[in-house]
């Protein structure tokens, strides 16, 4: 029992840095990124919020799974949660590629306070 206690607490951990890191990098795009270079900001933007809502609703949909599927056995919980796991990854994907497009337009254009 102490062992899922201590694997709990650690999944905690490594979701919130996750959501941290995330938060904070929504806040450098949002603040700081989108005064010198706002078309890089607007998708920097884009891919960190899609980021934000996968790992969120990633975490949620997890919580949830367990609960739902129960009646179903747990061949039916690996289903949903498998589902649920490829969801997350084309939504993670899909953001950190928007990301690199905002960190490419960061490094070839100018700042607009030089244009």
């Amino acid at each position: 029992m102490i062992g899922f206690g201590l694997q709990s607490l650690t999944q905690m951990i490594v979701w919130g840095l996750t959501v941290f890191m995330q938060v904070t990098f929504l806040l450098v795009a949002a603040f700081f990124v989108r005064k010198r270079h706002p078309s890089a900001a607007a998708i920097l933007l884009i891919g960190v919020l899609l980021e934000l809502v996968c790992s969120v609703g990633s975490f949620a949909a997890q919580f949830y799974l367990a609960r739902v599927t129960f009646v179903g056995g747990l061949e039916t919980y690996v289903r949903a949660s498998s589902l649920n796991t490829l969801i997350t990854a084309i939504g993670h994907t899909a953001g950190r590629a928007l990301v690199i497009w905002g960190v490419v337009l960061l490094a070839s254009e100018k700042p607009a306070s030089a244009q």
